[in-house]
């Protein structure tokens, strides 16, 4: 949903995070602000999904301050290592210096926010293909990655099975994917 208030709600209503589609929905990226600005102080993080996972079309996400990025169609290490590079500075990673919100305005040092940035944004990786789940325990391995989500849908249509999502193959895969997580 467009709304902003949508965020502003969950964040009332004591919600853990909102996941803010920038992906599917037609999202501008002040429509993406508005929604994070919406979650500020509600104790409600804001995890912005991005189209895909570009370090030059995640940048200006980024310099929104979100909480977490979730990267989509995350099928080798190679795109892991890729989401992971671009939401961290160099020697970390390649991610552009633009932090007027992440910095506050100028509220906090510089190295301050370097040092947090390390470690934040989270980097949420999307399992939803098959050829992921053939590589997860290569993906599973890649430094910095901080979380995995499971797109259900895509992951039955690349097994021949979409939007079967109850199917015992497609449950079969899940559960092989959260156990592998769980364990990693």
């Amino acid at each position: 949903m467009s709304d902003p208030t949508v965020c502003e709600l969950a964040g009332d209503c004591g919600m853990d995070f909102c996941w803010i589609d920038a992906e599917h929905c037609p999202m501008t990226i002040e429509t993406v602000r508005d929604h994070l600005l919406a979650l500020r102080g509600t104790g409600c993080a804001g995890f912005v999904r991005v189209r895909e996972c570009d370090p030059m079309l995640i940048k200006p996400y980024l310099d929104l301050a979100p909480d977490g990025i979730i990267c989509p169609m995350v099928n080798t290490p190679e795109q892991a290592e890729a989401a992971v590079a671009a939401c961290r500075y160099p020697p970390l990673g390649i991610r552009g210096w633009g932090p007027r919100r992440g910095i506050g305005y100028g509220g906090l040092a510089a190295q301050d926010y370097i040092r947090e940035s390390a470690h934040f944004p989270l980097v949420i990786c999307q399992i939803e293909h098959i050829d992921a789940v053939r590589n997860l325990d290569k993906i599973l391995k890649v430094p910095g990655v901080d979380s995995f989500a499971i797109g259900l849908m895509d992951l039955s249509g690349s097994m021949g099975l979409l939007t079967q999502t109850d199917h015992p193959e497609v449950n079969k895969v899940i559960d092989e994917i959260c156990a592998k997580v769980k364990k990693a």
